[in-house]
């Protein structure tokens, strides 16, 4: 039983001592090994919540973002090619929409590493700094009329 109960005492200590995380381009690292994006998101969602909204918030600016700088371009090699085989004026309605979505793209990206750095700064805090409204580890002996027993409280 005191071999059972160490075991349970050093395996929950170290399930607490989480690392920090990292960004070094556009990869995350997780005691300095690289970490998937879906990972990161699912530590994100158990740790802290404001820092998980933060990452989505990076994660949708980035998607978005990506969608319209490729239609854009797209839109504009389209009309591109369609002008030099059909003969037509090359600056047409395609090349307009995609000059349209290529400028509006930028104040879609634009705020997007800030909400990353928000995220990884309010994740490393919330794993840094105990919280004080979880319950801490609690050992108890307890006796009643149905006889003893040992109580954990996590």
């Amino acid at each position: 039983m005191k071999h059972l109960l160490l075991l349970l005492v050093t395996l929950s200590s170290i399930v607490v001592s989480a690392q920090k995380l990292e960004v070094k381009g556009k990869k995350y690292f997780l005691n300095n090994e690289q970490v998937a994006t879906y990972e990161v998101k699912k530590l994100m969602k158990d740790t802290d919540y404001a820092a998980y909204a933060n990452f989505k918030s990076y994660t949708s600016k980035t998607s978005w973002g990506g969608f319209l700088i490729g239609f854009g371009g797209a839109m504009i090699v389209a009309d591109a090619v369609k002008s030099i085989a059909s003969k037509e004026d090359y600056p047409g309605v395609m090349s307009a929409i995609g000059a349209a979505s290529l400028i509006a793209s930028f104040p879609v990206m634009k705020g997007r590493t800030k909400k990353l750095e928000k995220a990884v700064d309010l994740y490393n805090e919330a794993v840094t700094t105990p919280d004080q409204s979880k319950s801490n580890f609690e050992i108890n002996i307890v006796a009643n009329n149905r006889g003893m027993g040992l109580q954990l409280n996590f």
